[in-house]
């Protein structure tokens, strides 16, 4: 396991909920590659080690070992995003590529395939980092590919950013039951560099959230921290105003409303962990997981930043108070 957590953290993770003292409900994604250079054959290892097994005697809506995480490629920023059109800026990289195993684009969506049925088949889920375009539909098809179609709909895979799918690939992505991660945040910060990288054109379609909930796709909302900051607030506004380092956000399309907003920050997330009959809504028998804000809600959702939490509640405890 590697990137923002490794394999002696997961274990204290494991200590802490068994000794009751984990105040966070926890869903991990195992890492076999790092960053880049997954192969079907480290997931195949990883699956046979004990690491997917780790905290199976602990409650699952504590800390749950959900699946595998897979980057498929990298970033725009760095040119290694996988787009189907080359990039505006030129970086040297083209249209980006998968970073997994291979040597050509055939031999990687060949291991991205073989990679996707190792995870189904051991009925994990598989969270798949694909920025480009290029990069998701070939998550997409691999996911179209597998042998068991309602078993890996059981399974909700779900693709990591995703930020640049068209109208039908979130199609797609609905009939699949294949959710939607992705992160507002990075978007708002880095949208004048995505404009002179991508193109106005990609740029106005980054993140397409109000269609792809239209569509029915899955979508949650997330910070990516510590990319960016893990203040929930941030994301929702950027989601609900579109507004961005290259300018406001008036009138765009793929804006949301406050309510979709704050939906794909509990609701979604709670289907995405399997975890629907259990958690993201206020209701009697759900787990009393709250934060509660000083103020009501504003209209302006802008005013989010003014109204500071008071409290946060897991399991009906006070884990968190305003001083």
């Amino acid at each position: 396991m590697a990137a923002s957590c490794d394999t002696p953290s997961l274990q204290i993770l494991t200590e802490l909920a068994r000794d009751g003292l984990l105040s966070l409900r926890v869903n991990c994604l195992l890492l076999f590659a790092g960053t880049g250079g997954e192969s079907a054959q480290s997931v195949r290892e990883g699956l046979e080690s004990a690491l997917p097994a780790l905290a199976e005697d602990v409650d699952p809506l504590r800390l749950r070992i959900a699946g595998v995480k897979v980057f498929a490629d990298g970033i725009p920023r760095s040119g290694t995003a996988w787009f189907h059109d080359e990039y505006q800026l030129p970086c040297g990289h083209g249209h980006g590529a998968l970073v997994l195993e291979g040597t050509s684009d055939e031999d990687r969506v060949d291991q991205f395939r073989a990679i996707l049925a190792h995870i189904d088949a051991a009925g994990l889920q598989a969270g798949v980092h694909a920025t480009g375009d290029a990069a998701t539909e070939a998550f997409i098809e691999a996911v179209e590919s597998l042998p068991d179609p309602r078993g890996a709909k059981n399974n909700r895979h779900y693709v990591i950013h995703g930020a640049f799918a068209d109208n039908s690939v979130l199609q797609r992505m609905a009939r699949a039951g294949i959710g939607y991660s992705t992160n507002p945040s990075i978007r708002s910060e880095a949208g004048a560099l995505m404009q002179r990288l991508l193109g106005q054109q990609r740029f106005e379609a980054q993140q397409p959230l109000a269609t792809a909930a239209e569509r029915g796709v899955g979508v949650s909302l997330a910070s990516d921290s510590p990319v960016t900051s893990p203040d929930w607030r941030q994301s929702v506004i950027a989601a609900v105003t579109r507004n961005t380092s290259a300018g406001p956000g008036d009138g765009e399309p793929e804006r949301l409303t406050q309510a979709q907003a704050l939906a794909m920050m509990t609701q979604t997330p709670a289907w995405q962990d399997h975890a629907e009959q259990d958690k993201g809504w206020i209701r009697e028998g759900y787990l009393a997981d709250l934060c509660i804000l000083r103020d009501p809600l504003s209209a302006r959702v802008e005013e989010l930043l003014n109204n500071p939490t008071s409290y946060t509640i897991v399991g009906g405890n006070v884990v968190y108070e305003r001083g």
